[in-house]
């Protein structure tokens, strides 16, 4: 009886092994940056990258600063700008969401260097140039 509940908890193991794998991949099994197979790694990763937009306090002004604005203006002009995007354009240009699978090499290369090739900005968020 012992043998066959310790192999019924190994096909559990295996069985829930196999379908973690497949959800906790993104979109595909290979990693999205250098295509690498994900399925045979002991490891993988998901880097989830947002954007959104983001304001400048200092740019909206004080309630003095904006009597001196002409907001109809503004407004009127924003409302032009997104009626030339298409509306996925204008979605993004707010908020952008991504999820990516990566292998372990590229989640390294990507946590030392997230901006990519020549970026000004370390992993620890310092300037390069101190």
């Amino acid at each position: 009886m012992r043998r066959r509940c310790a192999a019924i908890q190994d096909v559990l193991r295996v069985l829930v092994s196999l379908w973690l794998r497949e959800e906790l991949l993104a979109d595909s099994a290979t990693c999205d940056r250098c295509g690498a197979d994900l399925l045979g790694a002991d490891v993988h990763y998901v880097a989830e990258m947002k954007i959104w937009a983001a304001y400048d306090v200092m740019e909206l002004g004080t309630g003095r600063d904006l009597d001196k604005r002409d907001l109809h203006s503004e407004y009127v002009n924003a409302l032009i700008d997104a009626a030339q995007q298409s509306e996925q354009e204008a979605q993004d240009s707010v908020y952008w969401s991504r999820k990516f699978d990566l292998c372990a090499r590229c989640r390294k290369e990507m946590q030392d260097n997230p901006l990519g090739p020549g970026n000004a900005v370390l992993s620890d968020g310092s300037d390069r140039s101190d």
